[in-house]
């Protein structure tokens, strides 16, 4: 859908000359880029054995030992 909207929009503008063609000829492709960056994160998150290997690899919890901060005051005056 968005390649149509995309080819529809570019056949539009190049019709008339006072625009810069260049960019819209690299923005066909753009959808393109789109759909392969946004489908694998979408499979991803829907496919729940993929989901719970990748929430595998980042545990929720806390990672490591607990810090503590301690404060040290003077009692010199």
């Amino acid at each position: 859908m968005l390649n149509i909207v995309t080819t529809s929009c570019y056949v539009f503008v190049s019709q008339s000359a006072s625009l810069n063609v260049y960019f819209f000829e690299n923005l066909m492709m753009m959808p393109l880029v789109l759909m392969m960056v946004i489908n694998p994160v979408v499979t991803i998150y829907f496919v729940a054995p993929y989901r719970k290997g990748f929430r595998s690899w980042f545990p929720a919890g806390p990672v490591g030992k607990p810090t503590t901060i301690v404060t040290i005051v003077s009692n010199s005056t």
